[in-house]
């Protein structure tokens, strides 16, 4: 999700994009699915979103997979009940739907420090998402698009080293063949 800043309850969705993944080999199975403000509106992608996520008897079957999803799921939660009426309740939606957050995970690869551990430092790479409220602002979508398809092949970039560095700890590589 691609906001125009970082408050989430003032702040204000620019995208919301997805993609299904096989979670034990890391890669895409599905195309990335990305609702964009300036195609409709804010409501329009918001309740889109909303729709797709919640239109499973199995929540398993859409699973969030990203990086500091509690941001997500509380701006999700204030947009909702801004724009469409919605009252979601914190509770099931935080704890009902499974998530895989790599925050924690970055945390830990920063020496248990949370300044300084994103995915882009640890591994000295530039990312540019503190752009995008500036690129919505200007109309420039096509920047906007392009950050968003290089952040996703940068996830699953990274969600692959992670899923095979953890498979060669001791122990771990029977638990990962009982499922595959």
């Amino acid at each position: 999700m691609e906001t125009t800043g970082s408050n989430p309850t003032q702040d204000e969705i620019v995208t919301i994009q997805y993609q299904r993944m096989d979670m034990r080999t890391g890669k895409p199975i599905e195309p990335l699915v990305i609702l964009k403000r300036w195609d409709s509106s804010e409501q329009e992608i918001l309740q889109k979103f909303l729709e797709t996520f919640n239109n499973f008897t199995n929540p398993w079957v859409f699973v969030m997979v990203g990086s500091n999803l509690s941001f997500d799921k509380t701006l999700l939660i204030t947009r909702a009940k801004a724009l469409l009426n919605l009252e979601i309740n914190p509770i099931h939606f935080f704890h009902n739907h499974p998530t895989f957050d790599l925050k924690s995970i970055k945390i830990l690869l920063n020496k248990g420090q949370f300044r300084g551990s994103s995915f882009a430092n640890l591994l000295q790479e530039e990312r540019q998402g503190g752009l995008v409220p500036e690129w919505y602002n200007n109309e420039e979508y096509p920047k906007i698009i392009e950050y968003i398809e290089n952040e996703t092949k940068f996830f699953f970039k990274i969600y692959k080293v992670l899923l095979d560095e953890i498979r060669q700890l001791p122990g771990i590589k029977n638990i990962f063949t009982t499922f595959d």
